[in-house]
């Protein structure tokens, strides 16, 4: 009976760690509308050689450490359009490292690890007319 409660917590605690998380700060108050075709939003590593203007950042983490950066450029990408963006810059890919305690037979805390989630930041922009 202990070890099947021990094996439902470790399950539990599995599935709540396995969404992508996607945050999104503002940097100005000016609203934008969304965009309706997110595959003609922008992604890019690098900065534009066209102008536009700073209006957000948005970061993203994988919800297991086998989620693919795909995924996490299209999670950027959604996010992006909803802020009314027309592009991501200055995308930098990572992993993000959590430490997680371990159920033993003994109890939590006898046994730790540590999970790397892909990554990725960048700066959500729109373009300027000069």
């Amino acid at each position: 009976m202990r070890k099947a409660l021990l094996i439902g917590i470790c399950l539990l605690t599995l599935v709540g760690c396995a969404s992508t998380r996607v945050n999104y700060g503002s940097l100005t108050s000016e609203k934008f509308l969304p965009k309706s075709n997110i595959d003609d939003l922008l992604l890019s590593t690098k900065d534009l050689d066209k102008p536009y203007k700073e209006i957000g950042i948005i970061s993203v983490v994988g919800g297991s450490k086998h989620t693919s950066y795909d995924e996490l450029n299209n999670k950027m990408r959604e996010k992006a359009s909803e802020a009314g963006a027309d592009a991501v810059i200055r995308i930098e890919y990572g992993s993000e490292a959590k430490n997680v305690m371990v159920p033993t037979q003994y109890g939590y805390g006898s046994m730790g690890t540590t999970i790397h989630k892909p990554s990725c930041k960048g700066v959500a922009v729109v373009f300027t007319k000069s």
